[in-house]
């Protein structure tokens, strides 16, 4: 009835029958309004800038007035005392005493003389102004350094004991020691082998010499006896020595030396 529309069926029904073509209805609207709006641009308001002149007023400037100096008058100067007010100021000084002139004796006028003649003959007639002589003017000469010594010359073959200074003979590592012998420790016997060797220039053993040997013992068939046997293992071992180095001098020259050397025989507590 009346193309579909029954005013006696419930409004529900009627929505819900039509809902589809609302929504349709509103997005059609929707979307004419929003075309119509972008089409439309929209302009700013012109901004008119105004320059604004203000004139600041220039404040006066109070001048003040310049004081003028008065010039002073100079002052007088005191009047002088009258001349009997400085002679009565003060006590009086006594007179200087005058030295009576002493005689001089005639070699003090002898030589004034000498003095003068001097003085008038070496000026040529005493015009000119005296020139000290050029023997009497010494120029301070200043003193000369001390000269260094040159080494003196040493002969490199000649046999010269050690100094402090000197570098003694450097020993090989493997050089071996005198043996201590069985007899002298199975009584007891310790003693002493003090040597000289003369090593040349080019560290070789050329010459032994015993200066000391001394032993414990208190027979004197065991103090000679243990003596030689000393002196044969001393002699026997330094005669395998060699020395990697020879004697130098401080600077650095190799000699032919003297070297003393000691080798105790000691039991072992």
């Amino acid at each position: 009835m009346f193309g579909g529309f029954d005013p006696g069926a419930p409004k529900h029904q009627f929505f819900d029958r039509h809902r589809g073509a609302a929504i349709v209805v509103v997005l059609a609207l929707y979307g004419a309004v929003y075309y119509a709006g972008s089409q439309v641009e929209f302009e700013p308001p012109e901004v008119k800038e105004e320059v604004v002149a203000v004139e600041l007023a220039a404040s006066p400037v109070e001048e003040e007035p310049v004081e003028e100096l008065e010039e002073e008058e100079p002052e007088e100067p005191p009047a002088p005392p009258p001349p009997n007010a400085r002679r009565s100021s003060g006590p009086k000084k006594p007179a200087p005493k005058l030295e009576t002139p002493t005689d001089l004796s005639e070699q003090d006028l002898a030589e004034s003389d000498a003095a003068s003649d001097g003085q008038a003959g070496g000026g040529g007639g005493g015009t000119g102004p005296a020139k000290p002589a050029g023997d009497s003017v010494k120029k301070e000469e200043k003193p000369e350094p001390p000269k260094k010594k040159a080494p003196p010359k040493r002969d490199p073959k000649k046999p010269t004991t050690l100094t402090r200074a000197d570098k003694p003979a450097k020993k090989a590592a493997g050089n071996p020691q005198p043996k201590y012998p069985s007899a002298m420790q199975k009584r007891g016997i310790e003693g002493l082998v003090v040597v000289k060797m003369t090593i040349d220039q080019k560290g070789r053993l050329r010459k032994l010499k015993f200066v000391k040997v001394t032993n414990n013992a208190t027979k004197e068939s065991h103090i000679a006896k243990a003596n030689e046997v000393m002196k044969k293992e001393v002699g026997r071992a330094l005669s395998k020595w060699k020395f990697t180095e020879p004697c130098r001098h401080p600077d650095g020259q190799a000699f032919t030396c003297v070297m003393r050397e000691r080798f105790p025989f000691k039991l072992k507590r």
